[in-house]
């Protein structure tokens, strides 16, 4: 056991003192096994609860902080998910691997030239960035430097799942949608849903927008519905889902899918997509019920302040 809490702890500063006797911290041990548990369960609200409790006895666990922020990410907290990844950083002394973490955190909060800061820094040490450094330059439109990102992270790495995606993404945006869709099926055939569904997360997004755009309406829908299945707290599935079905003329199916958004993420940035796609479909009305209903929840913050 006291192994186990050893292999929890990394270390710090040498000012800080001694850890506690593992003795003296059996409850922390125990807090620690059963957020690992709930992490491995995808119980993510549990797990942060749990890893809460323990770095609150032991707040010098590098990897207790780096698990928290996994599963922040997860539930698509990125504020809370960066600070706990910059404390991890901290205490790590500024390992890359936690410098990663948290330039995807920056990256998903639209936080670009400190997400690309982090990333460098992490190349400068020897990690493998080629992912996210692709998806930093989708993100800013950079299509042919995210493409020299993917054909080298292929090259050093082989065909990787995440990759692949976003090779398909690209070929989406430029239009290309038969080769996004072909691309979505050699990711399917090599990487079966068994293995791990959780690695395919954006493939059915990109497949749906690209199968609605070809007029493929039935196959489209089940692609972004197997999309919300595997990443719940990405957003922007459910708002396309909407859209699609207020096209197909089944205005209860759009407003059920975007109920289940706002009831699955309770978070602001639920209810501002929730309120872009509400305008987009032209339905003003309640999209000025969202927001009301936002800023009752969250009555400081500013983008819902702005929206409508």
């Amino acid at each position: 056991a006291a192994l186990g809490y050893i292999g929890a702890v990394a270390a710090a500063a040498d000012d800080e003192g001694p850890l506690a006797d593992p003795k003296e911290r059996v409850h922390v041990l125990q807090e620690l096994r059963g957020a690992f548990s709930h992490m491995s369960r995808g119980e993510y609200r549990q797990a942060v609860a749990a890893f809460r409790e323990a770095l609150a006895e032991e707040p010098r666990m590098v990897d207790s902080w780096g698990q928290l922020g996994h599963a922040l990410m997860a539930l698509g907290e990125f504020g809370e998910a960066l600070e706990a990844f910059q404390r991890a950083f901290e205490l790590s002394g500024g390992a890359a691997r936690l410098a990663l973490s948290v330039s995807n955190a920056l990256f998903k909060l639209g936080r670009y030239d400190e997400a690309e800061a982090h990333i460098e820094l992490a190349v400068a040490a020897g990690e493998n960035a080629y992912e996210l450094a692709a998806r930093l330059a989708l993100a800013r439109g950079r299509l042919d430097e995210a493409e020299r990102q993917i054909a080298a992270g292929l090259k050093r790495s082989g065909g990787r799942a995440a990759l692949m995606i976003l090779q398909a993404q690209i070929a989406l945006e430029r239009g290309r949608l038969e080769e996004a869709v072909s691309l979505t099926d050699r990711v399917l055939a090599d990487w079966p849903e068994e293995a791990d569904p959780r690695m395919l997360a954006g493939l059915y997004f990109v497949r749906g927008e690209a199968l609605a755009q070809l007029g493929e309406a039935e196959q489209a829908e089940a692609a972004f519905r197997r999309e919300i299945e595997i990443a719940p707290t990405e957003l922007a599935t459910y708002g396309r889902l909407a859209v699609l079905y207020a096209l197909l003329g089944r205005p209860q199916d759009a407003a059920g899918t975007l109920r289940k958004m706002l009831d699955g993420n309770p978070r602001p940035a639920a209810f501002l997509e929730a309120i872009r796609t509400l305008e987009v479909l032209g339905d003003r009305r309640s999209a000025a019920i969202v927001r009301q209903e936002g800023l009752r929840r969250w009555p400081d913050n500013a983008e819902l302040r702005a929206a409508g």
